[in-house]
């Protein structure tokens, strides 16, 4: 049923635009994915849709992250040697807030204000796309 609305939602959108839409996949490829900067450019790009991902963590803040682990873009056993489970990997819900942000994450309340200031900054409205 999301993926139908949403379906919808972009169909909309399509019609009012002469152009295809563009959809910045994780922000863009020219930073590190997901970060706040990597939106920021995507946003300056002229993306019309901002790709995001989220995860929950220990403490029950939402971090803007592709994977439910850490290993892939952070040196996490690195910082927290022993912490990992028994598949050898580190999940984001294993650590909380405080943690997570020493390894340059968002919050997705950072993402939306981010986004909101971008909007009215330039005056350009920019939508985003979050992947639960």
């Amino acid at each position: 049923m999301l993926n139908f609305l949403l379906f919808l939602y972009i169909f909309e959108i399509c019609q009012c635009l002469q152009r295809p839409i563009v959809i910045a996949h994780r922000g863009t490829a020219y930073l590190p994915e997901l970060t706040l900067a990597s939106q920021s450019m995507a946003h300056a790009y002229g993306a019309d849709i901002i790709e995001i991902d989220v995860c929950l963590s220990r403490d029950n803040q939402l971090i803007v992250i592709h994977d439910i682990y850490l290993d892939g873009v952070t040196n996490v056993s690195g910082i927290f040697p022993n912490r990992n489970r028994s598949d050898v990997l580190n999940y984001v819900i294993d650590f909380d807030l405080y943690e997570l942000l020493r390894f340059y994450l968002s919050t997705l309340n950072e993402t939306i204000e981010l986004l909101f200031g971008l909007n009215r900054a330039t005056g350009r409205q920019r939508q985003l796309l979050i992947e639960i």
